[in-house]
């Protein structure tokens, strides 16, 4: 029985609500990637994202982020706090908080 584990890199292009992650490998296929395994402590994958992922019997897993998108840009006055509101706008985009705030 071989044990060689078969490792691809996949840009992730979006998130499903069950937490699979969908992406593209470096040769352009659409990939499935089961997220709940993903190392303890990583946040969830988001679009824009890169990862490794690892191939467990049939299924591909997330094994490790190798590439952060670029940052939002927060635009805005602070004097008025639109700069907060797109604070918190981009930090919910990227999954970080739930914005639950109010005007």
């Amino acid at each position: 029985m071989s044990t060689d584990v078969e490792r691809i890199r996949v840009g992730i292009t979006g998130v499903n609500v069950d937490g699979t992650a969908i992406g593209q490998d470096e040769l352009g296929r659409s990939r499935k990637i089961y997220s709940s395994a993903r190392p303890k402590g990583s946040p969830p994958p988001v679009a824009g994202e890169v990862w490794m992922a690892e191939k467990v019997g049939s299924r591909w897993f997330l094994d490790r982020l190798v590439q952060h998108p670029s940052p939002p840009a927060v635009t805005g006055s602070r004097d008025d706090g639109s700069a907060l509101e797109s604070l918190l706008a981009a930090l919910s985009e990227a999954g970080y908080i739930e914005d639950q705030t109010t005007a």
